[in-house]
């Protein structure tokens, strides 16, 4: 959302507007996206849980 206010600033000039309003539509849809496509696997695979809990037991000890 802030991206499409920030692209709102270039109104002034057409041909830089169309590339801000482009580039925060792209910036948008990737925000979009990563948890769509990460919250998945982590509920599936578990890649964080596994990561922090073999960091915390290398760093801490399994006590």
């Amino acid at each position: 959302m802030t991206t499409s206010l920030v692209a709102l600033t270039f109104i002034g000039n057409r041909a830089e507007f169309r590339r801000a309003l482009g580039a925060s539509t792209v910036h948008d849809f990737y925000n979009w996206l990563a948890p769509l496509v990460s919250f998945p696997v982590e509920l599936i695979w578990h890649p964080l849980q596994r990561i922090s809990g073999t960091l915390t037991d290398a760093l801490y000890g399994t006590d």
